[in-house]
């Protein structure tokens, strides 16, 4: 999911590009908030009319770069316990379910595409195991079987990468998922392409 608090102008262009944002939610970080919100979720997307995915946002403190998270883990070991006090430790996210579960986006292109306007990002295979996995997990279990794409997506501190160039990368990352979904090529730009510019 989108976070809170993007501005109109990331609005104006996914109007403009024929893309249709259909929810923003800030989840609190717990466990318990994930097991009650993502089914409905995944289900109310299902519902919808034509190509859709599901995007989770979070953030990693330790990064300096944007990671597309390429797979989930189906294992809660919660260093610190969540905002609800749970902590997890070794426990499965969905009991009896595949141990990895990974997201059918085609992520070298979406990388490619976020290197193209010089945002620094990489591939990642560690989701963690804290609520980013476990959100993460359960959303690709709960999705399988609708064909919805799942991905997470780890962004820095506002220090590390600023705001208004992760409200631009998140877009050219929603746009690029958007084209794989109609079946379209990716965009692909010249060498010397100007970084992509803040919104705002």
């Amino acid at each position: 999911k989108a976070p809170l608090g993007v501005s109109k102008a990331l609005l104006d262009e996914f109007a403009s590009a024929g893309v249709e944002l259909r929810g923003m939610d800030a989840l609190e970080v717990s466990a318990e908030a994930c097991r009650a919100n993502v089914p409905a979720i995944v289900k109310g997307l299902n519902e919808k009319a034509g190509p859709v995915a599901l995007v989770h946002l979070g953030v990693s403190g330790a990064s300096k770069q944007i990671n597309l998270e390429c797979r989930g883990v189906n294992i809660a070991d919660f260093r610190i316990p969540d905002v609800r006090g749970c902590q997890t430790q070794g426990e499965p996210v969905v009991a009896n379910a595949e141990p990895v579960l990974y997201t059918p986006l085609r992520l070298p292109e979406i990388l490619g595409e976020l290197r193209d306007r010089g945002v620094k990002c990489e591939i990642s295979t560690d989701a963690g195991r804290y609520i980013c996995n476990y959100i993460f997990y359960q959303s690709l279990h709960e999705a399988k079987s609708t064909g919805i794409p799942v991905l997470f997506v780890h962004v820095p501190q506002f220090e590390a990468i600023p705001c208004p160039a992760q409200v631009a990368a998140v877009l050219c990352i929603l746009l690029a998922i958007a084209r794989q979904l109609r079946g379209e090529s990716p965009v692909t730009h010249a060498p010397g392409t100007p970084s992509v510019k803040p919104l705002g």
